[in-house]
């Protein structure tokens, strides 16, 4: 029983916290990485309408949050080093257009997923094809599921960038 009360312990609980954003942050990376690639693939069609330019929008400001994201946890969290308060600003305003994104993508997959049949039918009429249940599942599941893990790692950010406000800078400083 001694061996396990370690487990207990506050630091054992701030390890597994860590643990677990870092999983979710690995989630969100892999997400802004298939966006990077979209987004250099279709880069010129992306500007043909205001509508590609909305999704290019969203695109570039998802894959900066995650950078800033990881920039603030690998200098705050694990060298308990300096952030400059531009790349705090930079987190904060790209974590909000990430924020607005997991809203929308959670609200519209979750409303479609509640009326599934009434959005079939609805498609059944607009399609010149019958769209198959699992494909359209397979589009409103991952979305859902996006959304979630985008809006639970922002708001552990923003909570981690309070916490540890007394690290945010105005300048970085030179290593010496």
């Amino acid at each position: 029983m001694e061996k396990l009360m370690h487990l207990a312990t506050p630091k054992y609980r701030c390890m597994k916290r860590q643990g677990l954003y870092r999983l979710i942050s690995s989630l969100v990376n892999s997400y802004a990485l298939l966006l990077a690639v979209g987004l250099v693939m279709s880069f010129f069609s992306l500007f043909s309408s205001a509508t590609g330019m909305l999704q290019a929008f969203i695109s570039i400001s998802t894959i900066l949050y995650a950078w800033y994201a990881n920039q603030f946890f690998v200098r705050v969290i694990v060298l308990k080093g300096p952030f400059t308060r531009r790349k705090k600003d930079l987190l904060q305003v790209n974590a909000i257009v990430v924020a607005i994104l997991s809203i929308v993508a959670v609200i519209c997959a979750g409303v479609c997923l509640i009326f599934f049949d009434l959005v079939k039918q609805v498609l059944a009429q607009k399609a010149e094809q019958d769209i198959p249940t699992k494909s359209l599942l397979m589009l409103l599941i991952p979305t859902l599921v996006i959304g979630l893990v985008l809006g639970i790692h922002v708001i552990w950010t923003i909570r981690l960038l309070r916490r540890h406000k007394g690290q945010i800078k105005d300048s970085e400083e030179e290593p010496g």
